[in-house]
């Protein structure tokens, strides 16, 4: 078993921080919506960047029942706007939405 401890925290912070500080924008920015906490908002926003969680890591912690159904599903947010890099122009900050496998929000 791996244990992550404040060598990877540190490169985490330090990774949003540069997107920040680059883009004048939040790379998470949770809210609390009607149908869900700002838990739950993080979760997505992390899924909509990163893809879907792993059924072993969404259902091992001890509140993911809170946030995650049996499937791994998102259990109170169900429509997800993925992101991909932009191939065109070539850039790590450039970032658009990917229409392909996105549901479009009415």
């Amino acid at each position: 078993m791996r244990v992550y401890g404040a060598a990877s925290d540190g490169v985490t912070k330090l990774t949003r921080q540069i997107f920040e500080l680059l883009t004048g924008d939040y790379l998470f920015d949770p809210a609390a919506g009607a149908r869900y906490n700002k838990d739950d908002d993080h979760i997505a926003q992390i899924s909509e960047l990163c893809g879907p969680f792993p059924k072993s890591i969404a259902l091992a912690g001890k509140f993911s029942s809170e946030i995650f159904t049996r499937k791994a599903e998102l259990r109170h947010i169900q429509k997800l706007r993925y992101w991909r890099a932009a191939s065109s122009p070539p850039s790590v900050l450039t970032v658009q939405r990917c229409d392909r496998c996105c549901k479009k929000s009415t």
